[in-house]
């Protein structure tokens, strides 16, 4: 089930760098789009925030089971794109998250621990 997943945020991109951060976003839909299409990931979608003073700017989520979503973290295309994205942009941060049933087991655990101090 798509109950893991991770979200890349990113800021404003640096100034001088627009063209290369709109080629990083194309090649990271084509990414995506790809490891879709060989079930290295459920699906994907993102997000992007209208201007503001502060970040983030974007957000991308990434959704698959737990094995999946590591497998697709750790991979070299994946880090290829976090490092890139890191020289266009700023900000540039990803951390995992639980939804669906496994964020109802990871509450549920949550709760244990709670009651066991």
């Amino acid at each position: 089930m798509a109950d893991y997943g991770v979200s890349i945020v990113w800021g404003d991109t640096k100034t001088g760098r627009e063209k290369k951060a709109l080629e990083l976003w194309l090649d990271s839909v084509t990414l995506n789009e790809k490891a879709v299409a060989d079930s290295r990931i459920e699906s994907w979608d993102a997000a992007v925030f209208e201007p503001a003073p502060n970040a983030p700017a974007g957000v991308m989520r990434i959704f698959g089971t737990q094995q999946q979503v590591e497998e697709f973290i750790n991979a070299d295309d994946f880090q290829d794109q976090i490092m890139r994205a890191g020289l266009l942009l700023n900000g540039v941060g990803y951390r995992r998250f639980m939804a669906g049933d496994a964020l109802a087991d990871g509450f549920a655990k949550y709760s244990q621990a709670i009651e066991s101090l």
